[in-house]
């Protein structure tokens, strides 16, 4: 998938030690695609990288933020996760496709930290103004 491959070219060289995870898409996104894709990147960034692949997130919130403005996207951040029961990694990738308000980003490096992640990094595909 070219996604990851556009990954791969602007990431930088990650500290030894780092597993990768995606942000979790939505059921509906889900739904339409028939596959969860930010899965699909996050498998191919890390097998080009050779970096292990967790899940330590899961969506809790069906709700796909990019319609909703702003003051409805931070209000909706806290919810959309929660840990899946598997182990978090003291030093995360986390990936995502496109970031607006960076209100799902920060709610999945706050739910990691807080779990005990000591490092997160972040590298997202696309950056949508808003409008």
């Amino acid at each position: 998938m070219i996604c990851a491959e556009l990954l791969d070219g602007v990431v930088a060289q990650l500290p030894s030690g780092v597993a990768v995870t995606g942000i979790p898409s939505a059921p509906g996104t889900i739904r339409i695609r028939g596959f969860d894709h930010m899965r699909r990147i996050t498998d191919l960034f890390a097998k080009k990288r050779g970096l292990s692949v967790v899940q330590p997130l899961a969506r809790v919130s069906p709700v796909t933020l990019h319609f909703l403005p702003r003051q409805e996207r931070v209000r909706l951040g806290p919810s959309l996760f929660r840990l899946s029961g598997e182990l978090v990694p003291e030093k995360v990738l986390l990936l995502d496709d496109i970031v607006t308000t960076g209100t799902t980003l920060t709610a999945a490096v706050r739910l990691l930290k807080n779990a005990g992640a000591k490092e997160v990094y972040v590298a997202v595909l696309a950056r949508q103004p808003e409008k």
